[in-house]
């Protein structure tokens, strides 16, 4: 009998989706699987970022053209992330793929939007993937309770997340006081990071809006730096702030910064966790890069004040946050951390339990073998 390798068709856009399909994508070229990636808005800067091949689409791409892929490429499965950008090429392929007898299985990289990842513009689950790869059993509890049937979804743990560890591992050892030097911040001054989203142009900043969240990153900014501000003059030390925009914000965004006495950085130079390292005090809203920093053992502040729904970070599992809901509380928290500069234990890096990317390869294996004895991974 002739054994021929798995063939994947990958597809992703948005930041978060391809950074938990990343290692997922090595894992498979690693087993000889052969998997054709295929990117588009900002997964094409993380995978290039990443070295991994991929064949840029166009954001017009239709159905048809999807279908056209898959029948050229022909795979065995269609791997996807699950993006919530307007553009949603992951659903055109889910759509193609059923339509083409293919199985499909989605990725999860973030605890909100589950069903909008998946529905149409009558809110139906249209685009559900055969399969859902999901972070936790949280995750999963508050996807059923949404309606997503949970024979769906599978905890497979987050590949993006879980490779943290093993980065830190490897990153050099003077890796602060390169990124501080670049930047021009001396080792006495202190360093705080703000990872920015932009929740304004995404969700509006009409406070009477029904699905206004309690906060914006204009008014987190600002608390922000009133606070470092004052801790500054209480200390009597200098304190620089960088910003660092979300994937879809650019420098141009934050024009609207009044001018502040204290040091302010807008860039997005060196790769996020350089950033967290080099910094005393990570902060943010509810990005993913909250959890990364965590995962990395810094210091990291959620602020969310006024919040108004579900808070979608995780409470546990993947590093510990300081979440903060009051404003009033801002200042107070920050200063103890800049202070004493906690040493914060990354969640730790197991050695017996299968990693997150393994259990995905199981699940790919278990999703199109059945039945097709001549295929291997």
């Amino acid at each position: 009998m002739t054994v021929k390798a798995i063939k994947i068709v990958a597809v992703s856009g948005d930041p978060g989706g391809a950074e938990a399909l990343a290692p997922v994508l090595a894992a498979l070229e690693a087993n000889n699987a052969v998997a054709k990636a295929y990117a588009y808005r900002q997964a094409q800067a993380v995978w290039t970022a990443r070295g991994l091949s991929y064949t840029a689409l166009s954001e017009q791409t239709d159905e048809v053209a999807c279908a056209n892929i898959l029948r050229q490429d022909q795979p065995d499965l269609l791997l996807i992330s699950t993006s919530v950008n307007g553009v949603n090429l992951e659903r055109k392929f889910t759509s193609a793929a059923k339509s083409s007898g293919i199985p499909s299985l989605a990725v999860l990289d973030m605890w909100s939007n589950y069903r909008s990842r998946f529905s149409n513009e009558s809110g139906d689950l249209a685009f559900l993937a055969d399969r859902v790869a999901v972070m936790d059993e949280r995750a999963r509890t508050e996807m059923v309770a949404e309606g997503i049937a949970e024979v769906r979804l599978v905890v497979t743990g987050q590949p993006a997340f879980e490779e943290i560890a093993s980065w830190k591992k490897a990153a050099p050892s003077d890796l602060r006081q390169t990124v501080r030097s670049a930047l021009e911040i001396s080792e006495t001054d202190l360093f705080v990071v703000f990872g920015s989203q932009p929740i304004s142009s995404l969700l509006g900043s009409d406070p009477s809006a029904p699905n206004h969240i309690g906060y914006t990153e204009r008014t987190v900014i600002l608390l922000l730096t009133e606070a470092l501000e004052n801790i500054g003059n209480a200390l009597q030390r200098q304190i620089t702030l960088l910003i660092r925009p979300h994937p879809r914000e650019v420098a141009d965004s934050f024009t609207w910064m009044p001018v502040s006495k204290m040091k302010i950085l807008v860039s997005s130079r060196f790769h996020r966790r350089e950033i967290a390292l080099a910094a005393d005090v990570i902060s943010g809203m509810n990005s993913a890069f909250l959890i990364e920093s965590s995962c990395l053992g810094c210091p990291t502040v959620s602020l969310q004040p006024g919040l108004r729904q579900h808070d979608t970070l995780p409470a546990g599992g993947f590093g510990f946050i300081h979440t903060i809901y009051d404003a009033i509380e801002i200042q107070p928290v920050l200063q103890q951390l800049l202070i004493n500069k906690p040493s914060v234990q990354p969640s730790p890096e197991s050695t017996q339990a299968p990693s997150a990317e393994d259990n995905i390869l199981t699940l790919i294996r278990g999703m199109i073998l059945s039945g097709k004895t001549n295929l291997c991974l």
